[in-house]
């Protein structure tokens, strides 16, 4: 069966690309036509990575006039009044429109099946759905899918957000009516979330993991990779990951400096990957390595540590965590979201009670104290069983036939 896919994304940076613009990369090496098409993208990329943006498709003055200009400054004074006098959120709050046409580009034209990522800021819901008949593939990165204007619950300001959530709901409810969409969650805990909304709950609901590749995230001699990152060998070290360090509270990274705080007099080492500004003055144990693009040097990181440290209160997978499981690196982090899907307590790492610091401060410090080992090709094998990239990527296959079989059926 023939089957070109179309992954619509915000952009090509952060978790969501990560995830996203790896299955789109396994599904070209397994012969599935496959495109992805993202608002904003970072990197320059070769023809054969089929990575596109959809800026592109506006080439006239006429068009560039219209669409990024007259167009978005009417779209962001409109989203500014609606969100004109309400709290900031300690993560994103977005309005489901946008200035942009995705039916436009040629990639949507010709594709069998559209499969939407993060699309907060790009996609427009009344007018995409409404001239969208083709089927959907949504695989959820956050809980904006299902939500309104949130994207994440933790310290969500319900009550002054009631109206501008309960509106933006409306819109995608009414978007949505007649589509024919499959909700892809990448944990259990998101699934049920989803299967419980208004907006997504009356659609077909699958569970598929975030794929791994198993030939990038493996184990490595620790004390080689220790060397080449000029790590003491002595050093306890625990590993932190973020996509922005800055925001401290949603990623933990404020549990984080408390726990540093509390341990300087011994031989532990916090090491801190994501962006950060380093003029914001950090305890002595925390060593900021900055953002790290490449897999084998990320890979390298998993491996020179002693254990991921995951301080999250909300996580729809937890990426890292499972490349680091990948790795043979044990995880320590709060029983929330995706991550109870990853870490099975005492075997390929611990899972903490949601936002007890107390509980986390004491196995960290334990942990560092006796140096609990873990058998780290026990937990590489059970990342292969459970996250391998092909074998996820085989499972959104099958899942792809099975909705276009039934589009041929109707």
């Amino acid at each position: 069966m023939k089957i070109n896919v179309l992954h619509i994304n915000y952009s090509d940076g952060g978790g969501a690309a990560k995830a996203s613009l790896t299955l789109h990369q396994e599904l070209l090496k397994k012969g599935i036509t496959s495109n992805y098409l993202a608002l904003n993208l970072t990197k320059e990329y070769l023809v054969n990575d089929y990575v596109y943006s959809h800026r592109r498709v506006y080439n006239s003055l006429f068009e560039k006039a219209y669409y990024l200009y007259y167009k978005a400054r009417r779209i962001n004074n409109k989203i500014e009044q609606l969100f004109k006098g309400l709290p900031k959120t300690p993560e994103i709050s977005t309005f489901p429109i946008s200035t942009f046409d995705i039916t436009k580009d040629p990639l949507y034209k010709e594709a069998d099946i559209i499969h939407l990522h993060f699309i907060t800021q790009f996609v427009d819901f009344p007018s995409f759905f409404n001239s969208n008949k083709k089927p959907i593939i949504w695989t959820l990165h956050d809980r904006n899918p299902f939500s309104g204007v949130k994207h994440c619950n933790y310290n969500f300001p319900e009550k002054e957000f009631s109206n501008l959530e309960k509106q933006a709901v409306k819109i995608k409810i009414n978007a949505l009516n007649g589509q024919d969409v499959h909700v892809v969650s990448p944990s259990i805990s998101y699934e049920s979330a989803s299967l419980s909304s208004e907006v997504l709950g009356g659609f077909p609901h699958s569970v598929i993991n975030h794929g791994i590749d198993q030939t990038v995230y493996h184990p490595l001699d620790k004390s080689a990779c220790r060397e080449k990152l000029n790590l003491l060998k002595e050093d306890v070290i625990f590993l932190v990951v973020a996509t922005d360090l800055e925001n401290r509270s949603l990623k933990g990274f404020d549990k984080i400096v408390k726990l540093a705080t509390n341990m300087q007099e011994s031989n532990v080492l916090f090491y801190a990957v994501g962006n950060h500004n380093e003029k914001n003055k950090l305890p002595k144990n925390i060593k900021l390595a900055g953002v790290i693009d490449s897999p084998d040097q990320l890979n390298c990181i998993y491996n020179a540590c002693d254990y991921h440290l995951s301080a999250s209160l909300e996580e729809s997978f937890g990426l890292t965590v499972a490349e680091s499981i990948a790795a043979g690196t044990p995880v320590i982090c709060y029983n929330v979201g995706g991550l109870k899907d990853i870490v099975k307590h005492n075997e390929n790492g611990v899972l903490v009670e949601f936002n007890n610091f107390e509980e986390l401060q004491k196995t960290v410090i334990n942990y560092a104290k006796e140096k609990v080992c873990f058998n780290r090709e026990s937990i590489k094998k059970d990342a292969v069983n459970r996250f391998d990239l092909s074998t996820q990527t085989e499972k959104y296959i099958k899942l792809y036939k099975k909705v276009l079989k039934n589009k041929i059926s109707l």
